[in-house]
């Protein structure tokens, strides 16, 4: 992904690492192979491994490891896109049109959010689930 001017951002596995994950705290073996699987798409010679720096991000993920998305139950104006896990560079963009139409009109035309719920977690929403509601 283009990322600043004449850089590129490589981003491909995911690691379950304590909250509060460090640059130091990546596998620089693991990157270097991403690396180089990335180098092969490109030119030879336009990534320069000696040039290139590391670091590690939180990528929240949802229990089920499915999105949620849509209003937050309990505050009428609160809405939830967040828990894409590894594959949030790859959904954002269309999470936030599926978010946007349902902040805008009450609904998705594109697909049914109820998928997605943010309170499918709830006490209430364990609930609904457990009695087929």
């Amino acid at each position: 992904v283009p990322h600043q001017k004449d850089k590129v951002r490589i981003s491909g596995y995911a690691e379950f690492r304590r909250a509060s994950c460090q640059n130091t705290d990546v596998d620089q073996a693991k990157a270097k192979r991403l690396f180089d699987y990335a180098a092969n798409i490109y030119e030879e010679g336009y990534l320069d491994w000696s040039t290139a720096s590391t670091t590690c991000c939180h990528r929240p993920v949802s229990a089920d490891d499915v999105p949620l998305i849509g209003p937050y139950g309990r505050i009428s104006n609160l809405y939830i896109n967040s828990g894409h896990g590894s594959k949030g560079w790859t959904l954002a963009a269309a999470s936030g049109k599926l978010l946007a139409d349902a902040v805008t009109t009450g609904h998705s035309a594109d697909l049914d959010l109820s998928l997605f719920d943010p309170n499918r977690f709830s006490i209430p929403g364990l609930l609904q689930k457990a009695i087929g509601g």
